[in-house]
């Protein structure tokens, strides 16, 4: 029975390097589904990035993977956000040279755009957003952004896309009890880099906003509405439990389905597991 009632979560992307790192971060998260990928769905869509924001990409991918396979699927959106560029490459991150997918190119031009930029002026965020829909139309969304400062020159051969001229701030690394080693996130061993990355970030925050069935005395909010405040519940609403420090909540009404009180938001320290992502399988197996 227990096989039975475990999902299937697909990851809902082609790139190689992302599926690896997204593989990566949720096992070691520990969630209790299955995964597959999209070569396990022949006639699978490669869906355009036509989005205006990371989160309108990663929503646009994650639907319709789940749409096409009826199951669960995650997917994500993420880009190299520069500070001296006014926040770009951004959502064209991927394709900021003109071919998608060109790493090389990309990060080549980039370096070029900044030769004249000093040391000081070189700071950039990695920015992501992961999505989490089902098939009957629900959806999660969490974003994930860790800050440093682009070197003049790659380094390191573990990552992908613009990694190697990428060094993490020291006040991230402190954050989560890493050295800081002045090492690009291409150089960092990839349980480290997971720790502090926007996807793993990213991925962690869609556990965080779930967990298990409700429990005695649980008390509810109504379900929202694409981030808008909250309504008087009505039946059939899903429901989030009293929140702590004073926040307004409401009491459940017939029909309510509720999620229990959410895990306090904070970054994992080293070695410790990343806390979260198990609450995504109750979200596929229970919504």
């Amino acid at each position: 029975m227990a096989a039975e009632a475990r999902g299937k979560l697909v990851l809902a992307t082609f790139n190689q390097h992302k599926l690896i790192e997204l593989t990566r971060i949720l096992q070691a998260g520990r969630v209790d589904v299955e995964l597959v990928t999209l070569a396990e769905f022949p006639g699978a869509p490669d869906v355009a990035e036509t989005g205006a924001t990371f989160a309108e990409n990663a929503l646009l991918k994650a639907h319709a993977i789940a749409e096409f396979t009826g199951l669960a699927a995650v997917a994500d959106d993420s880009g190299l956000c520069v500070d001296a560029l006014n926040g770009m490459p951004g959502v064209l991150s991927a394709r900021w040279s003109g071919k998608h997918g060109d790493d090389e190119a990309n990060l080549w031009l980039v370096l070029g755009q900044l030769a004249d930029v000093p040391d000081e002026r070189r700071g950039a965020q990695f920015a992501c957003v992961a999505a989490l829909a089902l098939p009957g139309g629900r959806e999660h969304v969490s974003e994930g952004i860790v800050s440093g400062k682009l070197i003049r020159a790659p380094r390191g051969e573990n990552g992908f896309g613009y990694d190697p001229i990428f060094v993490p701030a020291r006040a991230v690394l402190a954050a989560v009890g890493l050295p800081v080693t002045g090492q690009t996130t291409a150089e960092m061993d990839p349980t480290d880099k997971d720790t502090i990355s926007h996807r793993g970030k990213a991925l962690r925050g869609l556990g965080r906003q779930g967990a298990s069935r409700p429990r005695p005395g649980d008390r509810c909010f109504p379900r929202l509405s694409r981030g808008q405040g909250a309504s008087r519940p009505c039946a059939g609403d899903r429901c989030f439990p009293r929140l702590s420090r004073g926040q307004g909540a409401s009491r459940p009404c017939a029909g309510d389905r509720c999620f229990p009180r959410l895990t306090r938001a904070g970054n994992p320290v080293a070695g410790q597991a990343l806390f979260g992502i198990s609450a995504i399988a109750v979200r596929i197996l229970w919504l």
